[in-house]
């Protein structure tokens, strides 16, 4: 079934700046416009069956992904843009084009408040250090008693939640800063421990909305925060495309 995969929605560009870049299956990039707004497509084969295949696969969900984020980091290098979010699929040119009418006010308005500005992300981690908590040296060596156990880790429990009790207030302490630095700022689901990407517990996961010209400023920033709080580090990714802070559902498939 042929459909039209959308990546983003953006203006100021014309359909000869797509030049050879391709998408989803190395198809051609186009674009379909109600001047002054332009969806980002691509033609496919695709139909609710096989995306659904595709979304419960993890090779073909990272090829997605992939496809997807290069699409639009190529138009967000030439202008503003609204990512849409993955496996946006419309019927046809005119349903595009509907979304583009029915929204317009709206996506001008999402478009001024994006322009000049990038998306930065912020994750806080847990400073794991096994000699760092208060009676670390009182519980070395083997228990002598039952009771010596017990008390031991009693010890460990509340150590451990003196460690997450500090981390979690110097995430704060992080995220406090970083918005005086921002023009927005959002909040994300912490992550599971194996999805982290790092020892220690995950205790931040933000995204900030960051003029251009404040960038360098705001990445100087976090890496004073990691060098000063001993309770935390910090991982700073992007500048990306503002994804966090494209508003609305235009990306309903």
């Amino acid at each position: 079934m042929s459909a039209v995969y959308s990546y983003a929605i953006t203006r100021a560009v014309t359909p000869a700046a797509m030049g050879d870049l391709r998408g989803v299956d190395g198809a051609p990039v186009r674009l379909v416009g109600i001047p002054p707004l332009w969806a980002v497509v691509t033609d496919v084969e695709m139909d609710e069956g096989n995306l659904r295949e595709r979304l419960d696969s993890l090779s073909q969900l990272e090829a997605l992904a992939r496809a997807h984020h290069s699409v639009v980091e190529a138009v967000a290098a030439q202008a503003t843009v609204i990512p849409l979010r993955l496996a946006t699929i419309h019927s046809g040119d005119d349903s595009v084009a509907d979304v583009l009418r029915r929204d317009r006010d709206r996506l001008v308005e999402t478009l001024d408040r994006l322009a000049g500005r990038v998306e930065l992300g912020v994750k806080v981690y847990v400073r794991t250090a096994a000699a760092g908590t208060p009676r670390a040296a009182e519980l070395e060596g083997s228990p002598t008693s039952g009771r010596d156990y017990l008390l031991r880790r009693r010890q460990q429990r509340d150590d451990r939640d003196e460690v997450w009790r500090r981390a979690v207030e110097s995430a704060g302490h992080v995220d406090a800063v970083l918005s005086t630095l921002a023009a927005d700022r959002c909040h994300h689901g912490v992550q599971q421990i194996r999805l982290a990407g790092g020892p220690g517990g995950n205790v931040l996961n933000a995204a900030y909305l960051v003029d251009g010209q404040r960038v360098a400023e705001f990445t100087e920033r976090v890496h004073r925060l990691d060098r000063e709080l001993t309770a935390v580090w910090i991982e700073l990714t992007g500048p990306w495309p503002a994804y966090s802070f494209a508003s609305g559902d235009e990306g309903a498939p």
